[in-house]
């Protein structure tokens, strides 16, 4: 037993002093150190002041504290993990109490999973929005079937394309700018989980034999960067695309309600001004 014990403590040691595998827990601290004060500017700021309907916006809400809470909790890990091997007198004070380890690791695994199914959440949603837009804004969703966000762009097109009511107009077009937003977030959030999955599961089929040794092989199952530098990019990634969305709508308003005042086009505009008036005076007398 103590043989063995003792086996697991010079891996523990082997792993943890491992170079790649201790640039990628300071890389991880760094990044969540980094990713915890911008994610909580970003909800405070941005996704609490979303205009979007109520039900998108308890999603991404939902969505982004998940993502906060999971980048504070990678900070309290790896903060320990990068500490305690320069004040440990054994490679046996590597290894972590099996208690902490249980709680810490659900707590993680629940954090890390709940972001990951909220995107199918964003899907149905949106597709609900766009089958009830002319009074989605006044009622509950019902939760229907999954659908894809090309599904959804494409019933989106083909409202736009029908002759509307303004009201009707205005909705779908706040269905618009929030699905791009869902989008954004949903296709780099594939971006990197997907490349945490992939990047998982294929270390874990090419096996031992693929990377020389069983210590590199558990170093390179140990290594997980992918998921903690999302944390920090999307909150760049949304803020530009949430001002980025907004600049684009402000323009096309101004694009469609403003006058032009030069050319043939401006001197009708003028003239319909001008003689409107008149026109209706007009018709007042010949009525007397």
């Amino acid at each position: 037993m103590v043989e063995i014990n003792q086996t697991k403590c010079e891996l523990a040691g082997q792993i943890v002093y491992h170079p790649v595998y201790r640039l990628s827990q300071f890389w991880t601290l760094f990044v969540s150190v980094s990713a915890v004060p911008s994610l909580f500017y970003f909800l405070l700021k941005r996704i609490f002041k979303l205009s979007f309907h109520g039900n998108l916006k308890c999603l991404l809400t939902t969505y982004f504290v998940c993502i906060f809470l999971y980048a504070v909790v990678l900070t309290f890990d790896f903060t320990y993990h990068c500490i305690v091997p320069f004040f440990v007198t054994s490679n046996c004070g590597l290894i972590i109490d099996e208690t902490l380890y249980k709680y810490g690791h659900f707590t993680s695994l629940f954090l890390l999973t709940t972001p990951m199914l909220l995107p199918f959440g964003f899907t149905i949603e949106r597709f609900v929005a766009i089958g009830l837009a002319h009074r989605y804004e006044s009622i509950r969703t019902l939760m229907g079937p999954i659908f894809c966000f090309a599904l959804v762009c494409f019933h989106q097109n083909k409202y736009l394309q029908k002759k509307t009511t303004l009201s009707l107009r205005y909705a779908l077009e706040e269905i618009s700018q929030s699905s791009k937003f869902t989008l954004i977030v949903t296709f780099t959030h594939l971006l990197f989980f997907g490349t945490y999955t992939t990047a998982s599961i294929l270390v874990r089929e090419l096996g031992q034999s693929f990377f020389g040794s069983y210590l590199n092989w558990s170093v390179a199952r140990g290594v997980n960067c992918a998921v903690p530098t999302y944390n920090l990019l999307i909150t760049f990634i949304g803020t530009k695309s949430l001002k980025h969305l907004n600049s684009k709508r402000k323009t096309m308003v101004w694009t469609t309600v403003q006058m032009r005042q030069k050319g043939r086009e401006g001197a009708m505009n003028y003239e319909n001004i001008t003689m409107k008036p008149w026109n209706t005076v007009s018709g007042r007398i010949s009525l007397l």
